[in-house]
Parts: structure tokens; sequence; C-alpha cells
């Protein structure tokens, strides 16, 4: 029982809207995250997001996700949000082997799997899961690579820098929030 009453307790969140495009994110308050919109096309809005991973990771050898919650604001907000470019800044303690994206509780969104990321840094990329929409798949993850924490600049992981898509598809009769 306690261990359910701290996991469903509710952190501090900070909203970032997305311009004017009907869409806002939540994120912990606590976490280095930031969004630039990019621009729009004729049904979405198109963003870049940098995170920024600092801490120590946990006994088993891990550093805790970083959510983003995506809230419509309004019945006229764009279908669809493309997430074009992501910065994933390793600020720890601790070089990375492996990375993990993944899309939870949305049936409407997945990745392309004919925009798979180059994987620069890794020698695996690997899609799984196949319950996003349409069939998507719904995580990817990358192996067998590096991410140093150190020298200042060569800390940064750019997934899908030369090829990856996300595309979260929404329904336009979803309610407002």
């Amino acid at each position: 029982m306690l261990i359910v009453a701290l996991l469903s307790a509710p952190a501090a969140a900070t909203i970032y809207e997305l311009d004017d495009s009907g869409w806002s994110v939540a994120v912990n308050s606590n976490w280095d995250i930031s969004f630039v919109v990019d621009g729009y096309t004729a049904d979405a809005v198109v963003i870049q997001v940098q995170k920024v991973f600092v801490g120590e990771v946990d006994e088993f050898g891990l550093l805790p996700a970083m959510y983003m919650e995506f809230i419509k604001d309004s019945q006229q907000a764009y279908q669809k949000i493309i997430i074009t470019d992501e910065y994933i800044v390793n600020d720890t303690a601790v070089d990375w082997l492996d990375f993990h994206i993944e899309i939870v509780e949305s049936p409407l969104a997945g990745f392309d799997p004919q925009h798979m990321p180059s994987g620069d840094q890794f020698e695996t990329v690997t899609l799984t899961g196949s319950n996003g929409y349409n069939g998507l798949p719904t995580k990817f993850d990358f192996c067998d690579g590096l991410v140093v924490n150190e020298p200042p600049g060569d800390d940064t992981f750019r997934p899908g820098y030369t090829a990856g898509a996300m595309v979260i598809i929404t329904n336009p009769e979803m309610q407002v929030g």
C-alpha cells in the first residue's frame, strides 16, 4: 500500500505552451527540458525537444525517465505533433551504453519504421512494440554504443538526426485537456 501511495503522488509540473498550436506539454519541474516550435504544416505543429540528464544512476544502473505529457488546450488544436529533433544531453556521472525512447498510454502515436534513426553512436537500433497508431511500433532501443558525459560538447545524443521520425497523431474528437 505504501508503494502505491508513493508512486501515485503527483509531481510538481511545469507547463510549456507550444505557441498557438492548441497544445501544451507538462513535465516534472525538477527536469531540464525545453521545447522549440520549428513551424507548422497544414495539420501539424513541428517541434524540437532538448533534455538534459543529470545525477547518479540507481542501484540497477538506470537513470529515471523524463516523460512529456502532451495536453490538448483547444478544440482547434493541430491534429498532429511532429518531433523533428531531440537533443539528449548526458550531464550525469557515467557514460551511457544504451538509451530508450518509449511512447506510453497512447494508441494514437508511433514511430515511423521507414525513417529509422541513423544510430550514429550505437551499433544496434531496434523498434519494438506494435501497439501504436495503425500498429506502429512504440519503442526505440539504442544499444551497443557510447554517449560520454564529458568533455562538454561531446555529450549530446541526437536520435533521428539523419532519418528518424516520431509523429503523435491525435483524435480530432478528443476532449480538451
